[in-house]
């Protein structure tokens, strides 16, 4: 079970930006003379963002593609999503939760919103306490002990599946500090076979850190 108090982390520092680094596997599907082929592209996202809306954006390609990196500067104000840190009540946390993902799309909408909020803003610890409440709250998720991330890392796993069975969310967790460590969006169809069902990696996210810092320019 996850835990029910979020315990503190490295990441409970003070700082005006939120510093997030992530590394991303995702889908790249094209269709090439009536045939869709899948290939995986990885991104290296290091993100910062203020309370104000403001902040920056670096996304690294692997390989480079035709622009291998990004930088990008908001002022304050013109970043999407919710204005402030993620909140440390429950209403509050369903609001910012539902104006990303709204209910009727179920409890995988839920893991989804906060790898969203996540890959943005790091949540200190009452903020962290109020996404494993309102995880425990929420209806139709199966709980994992123990499921290892790409970074080795081992940590408590949230996962849900969709309506019509073919799309599944695995959030993983800090078993104590309830930090997010990794997202993952599959995505099922039948085997050729018919008999089984494979899950095809959509979409990965590897949270590498979360703290908070002063500038927009951590390494």
């Amino acid at each position: 079970m996850l835990p029910q108090v979020a315990a503190e982390a490295s990441c409970d520092v003070p700082g005006r930006f939120s510093f997030v680094l992530i590394r991303q596997w995702a889908a790249d599907t094209r269709i090439e003379a009536g045939r869709a082929t899948s290939t995986v592209v990885v991104f290296e996202q290091r993100h910062w963002r203020a309370d104000n809306g403001s902040g920056r954006a670096i996304s690294l390609r692997h390989p480079p593609g035709l622009q291998p990196t990004i930088d990008e500067i908001y002022p304050p104000g013109t970043h999407d999503g919710a204005i402030g840190p993620i909140a440390v009540d429950s209403a509050g946390l369903r609001a910012q939760i539902t104006s990303i993902s709204p209910p009727f799309l179920g409890p995988p909408a839920v893991l989804d919103a906060i790898a969203g909020l996540t890959s943005w803003l790091t949540p200190d610890r009452a903020g962290r306490t109020a996404i494993l409440t309102l995880l425990s709250h929420t209806n139709g998720l199966t709980y994992h002990p123990a499921v290892c991330d790409r970074a080795g890392r081992t940590g408590a796993g949230v996962s849900a599946t969709g309506d019509d069975g073919t799309t599944r969310g695995l959030l993983i967790l800090h078993p104590s500090t309830g930090e997010v460590l990794a997202y993952e969006r599959a995505h099922f169809t039948p085997s050729r076979r018919g008999h089984t069902r494979t899950g095809d990696v959509e979409d990965y996210l590897l949270f590498s850190v979360h703290t908070r810092t002063s500038t927009t320019n951590t390494p």
